[in-house]
């Protein structure tokens, strides 16, 4: 009997604990920073043509071209007036999430 308890109870314990290391595994890889730097990375990918790793005015204006023309919706999140442009200080902000280092979870900070 107690045999019969001691294995209900792991397999309870197993129920409950597999479930929340399949979420994070699945957290960790939609996961925010993750996502940032796939966005840039799809960015300069599409518009830096000479692949420097930078945005050039000419690449900024084919970018520029492409969102009035096409609105993607990589782009729209850069859009922060939604006037369907993107003007100076949107092309700022967005070279500057280029260029920004990923940022570090607060436990590698510590260490």
């Amino acid at each position: 009997m107690k045999k019969l308890l001691i294995i209900a109870i792991g397999l309870c314990v197993l129920g409950l604990l597999a479930p929340s290391a399949a979420l994070a595994k699945g957290h960790k890889s939609k996961g925010g920073d993750s996502s940032a730097s796939s966005v840039s990375a799809q960015i300069l990918a599409q518009y830096d043509t000479d692949k420097d790793g930078q945005l050039s005015d000419s690449e900024i204006a084919a970018l520029q071209k492409d969102y009035a023309d096409n609105k993607t919706e990589i782009l729209k999140q850069f859009d922060t007036n939604n006037d369907g442009k993107l003007d100076d200080a949107e092309i700022a902000a967005l070279k500057a999430s280029l260029t920004a280092p990923p940022a570090k979870h607060k436990k590698e900070k510590n260490k």
